[in-house]
């Protein structure tokens, strides 16, 4: 057989080309990022946290390099997954992000545009629950043009098209009561903050807000600290998992982390609650553990989410 010698020479330079990127981005570190919009803190606040995640992925993995940084807000992390600065570039010192542990709505929103591949879900699961001022509100509807805050309201169309939306019936069908607890989210004045108890403080004492949105969480630790009478829980959601490991890039020669390394990540994080530093970094999460996916599940909610999009 007759080898065609400048064919082969140009599948060389395209092989060395695709090995040099490869390695330029692997030198760099792997990068991976931690996205729970509207929860508190900082990444300096995370960064002991962030060492900690990064070096029990690299002691299980054997793959070297990790390092994170922690975003409560969406911004600031879909600059990061566009690429580094040019700064950065000049020197070196980001790599590109392969690995997330991200909120649900933070995936079905940007899941395409980053190649998104979901790989594990944290447990236990938790809910969203909608509260205001004892006797004040007697249903969600009543909420259209009035202030209302939270930390989940980052998430505005996780919570539109998901958390809060309303189930398959027609409005011809639709009882009267049924509406009343509809929520319009669209509707209201929306107030996203990164502080829980302060948005409880000004809904009670100042009456700044007319409702605030909460994670079942957050719910559960913060109306202890408020009489019986004061706060009344006017709606509250199914439960989901708070977040979702997944790697980003496609399947393609550019992937940084390939199917081997990949299945060792999903390994380290199933592991984390079977030895005495993973349960740490689980309890810093406020997590239990990290758990399979169920793929109908997946596919039904990212339906839905896309679904709703379309009409729109």
């Amino acid at each position: 057989m007759e080898i065609n010698r400048s064919n082969l020479k140009s599948r060389i330079l395209s092989l060395i080309l695709v090995c040099a990127v490869s390695i330029s981005a692997r030198a760099e570190g792997l990068r991976f990022v931690v996205v729970q919009p509207g929860y508190p803190g900082s990444t300096l606040d995370a960064a002991g946290f962030l060492q900690k995640l990064g070096g029990y992925l690299e002691k299980k993995t054997g793959i070297k390099g990790f390092h994170g940084t922690y975003y409560n807000k969406t911004k600031p992390v879909l600059a990061a997954l566009k690429g580094p600065s040019s700064a950065a570039l000049e020197t070196k010192t980001e790599g590109k992000i392969a690995l997330g542990v991200v909120s649900v709505g933070f995936y079905l929103e940007h899941r395409r545009t980053f190649g998104m591949k979901a790989l594990l879900e944290s447990k236990p699961k938790d809910n969203f629950v909608v509260v205001a001022r004892s006797g004040d509100v007697q249903n969600p509807s009543q909420l259209k043009g009035e202030p209302v805050a939270g930390g989940p309201l980052h998430e505005r169309l996780y919570l539109e098209r998901i958390v809060f939306a309303k189930r398959a019936e027609s409005k011809a069908e639709e009882s009267a009561e049924k509406k009343a607890q509809s929520m319009d989210i669209g509707s209201w004045r929306l107030a996203p903050t990164l502080r829980a108890s302060r948005a409880l403080r000004s809904l009670v004492r100042r009456k700044k807000y007319r409702a605030v949105v909460l994670t079942g969480t957050d719910y559960r630790v913060l109306s202890q600290l408020y009489r019986a009478k004061t706060l009344e829980k006017i709606a509250e959601s199914e439960y989901y998992p708070p977040a979702l490991v997944v790697a980003f890039g496609k399947a393609t020669e550019e992937a940084l982390l390939s199917a081997e390394e990949t299945k060792e990540v999903e390994e380290a994080f199933l592991g984390l609650s079977r030895d005495p530093e993973g349960k740490g970094i689980l309890e810093t999460m406020g997590a239990e553990g990290f758990a399979a996916i169920q793929a109908g599940w997946l596919r039904e909610l990212e339906g839905n989410f896309d679904a709703q999009s379309e009409e729109k």
